[in-house]
C-alpha cells in the first residue's frame, strides 16, 4: 500500500514531536532555507567542508569556554548553524547518482 506524502509528513512530524525535538527541527529547516536563499547551493565538497567546519568551529569556540563563561543562546545557535549546514552538505555535496 501506498504512503501519501501528507501521510508521511505528518507520520514525521508525529516521531519528531514525541522525541521532543520539532521546535529544534523546525529551526533548523528555517535557518537551512535562509542560509541557501543567501548562499546559494555548496559548489564543491571543500566548499562545503569549510563551510560545515567553520560553523562546528565556532560552536567548539563556545563549547571550551567554562562553564560559568558559556553561552547557552550562543551554543544553540552554533549548534542551529552546524546541522542547517551539515543537511546542506549532504543535499549539495553527496548528491545520489
Amino acid at each position: 500500500m501506498a504512503v501519501s506524502i501528507s501521510e508521511l509528513e505528518a507520520r514525521l512530524l508525529t516521531a519528531l514531536d514525541n522525541l521532543g525535538v520539532l521546535a529544534e527541527f523546525t529551526h533548523v529547516a528555517e535557518e537551512l532555507v535562509s542560509a541557501t536563499e543567501v548562499n546559494g547551493p555548496m559548489r564543491s565538497a571543500h566548499e562545503g567542508w569549510a563551510v560545515l567546519f567553520e560553523e562546528v568551529d565556532e560552536l567548539w569556540e563556545e563549547v571550551k569556554k567554562r562553564e560559568r563563561d558559556r553561552s547557552v543562546t550562543k551554543m544553540r545557535l552554533e549548534a542551529k548553524q552546524s546541522a542547517a549546514m551539515a543537511i546542506r552538505f549532504m543535499k549539495d555535496v553527496c548528491k545520489r547518482g
